[in-house]
């Protein structure tokens, strides 16, 4: 796809999709990894396309996802969550249907579990819903009552650091900086109680996530910090 031109990668997203089309659920179960694994990889390659590749590109995650049984959708959720958050700047009103179909119908415990991860989709035009609908199991804002909270936040912003989205890295490590900028009193205080294990795990598990993204700016001032 880097060496393509448009229309030769237009080309190529609208026959992936129309291979889609024609398979059943339990194929796409199936393959799923690799079908999820190169819908991902294409979207790496989209860097500064035109609008209408942009679009071509939803319609294919879009046929991706309305091929997915609510237990495969519910396992992906924050994979593809992640993957299209790329799509945001240039289709906003589409991702924001393409939230809202993995986000449909009544969640499970796991469910919820999953959407405390989602503290990166935006409040913004088209997402009022999608926002609203997040907000009792998202943990947003920065300035935390206790240890446990912020050791919360935290936990729900590692995940984002597994994905291959550089995106997704930067809203996670961003967010774990401000969490721990906001709370240094919380974290000064725990130190000098010495209620030993809480504390030292956060920490130990935080910077054991953030390592492997030490090529990322921020990633670098968060473990400095």
């Amino acid at each position: 796809f880097d060496k393509m031109s448009s229309p030769d990668s237009m080309n190529c997203i609208r026959s992936l999709t129309s291979l889609i089309s024609k398979l059943n659920a339990k194929q796409v179960e199936t393959i799923h990894p690799k079908l999820l694994s190169t819908l991902c990889l294409i979207l790496g390659f989209k860097r500064g396309q035109d609008e209408s590749l942009s679009k071509a590109l939803v319609d294919l995650w879009k046929e991706f996802i309305g091929k997915l049984g609510n237990d495969l959708k519910s396992s992906l959720l924050i994979n593809i969550c992640v993957a299209i958050h790329d799509l945001i700047d240039d289709c906003p009103r589409e991702v924001a249907g393409l939230y809202s179909s993995l986000l449909s119908g009544k969640p499970t415990k796991e469910d919820q579990s999953r959407f405390k991860c989602l503290f990166f989709i935006p409040d913004k035009p088209g997402f009022e819903k999608i926002y609203k609908f997040l907000t009792p199991f998202v943990h947003r804002g920065y300035n935390k009552e206790s240890i446990r909270e912020l050791e919360l936040a935290i936990n729900c912003a590692l995940p984002l650091t597994k994905f291959e989205n550089r995106k997704c890295h930067i809203i996670a490590v961003s967010h774990i900086r401000e969490l721990l900028r906001s709370n240094q009193h919380l974290l000064t205080n725990q130190m000098l109680i010495n209620l030993e294990e809480p504390l030292n795990e956060m920490i130990s598990r935080t910077i054991e996530s953030l390592l492997g993204l030490l090529s990322t700016k921020e990633c670098g001032s968060v473990v400095a910090e």
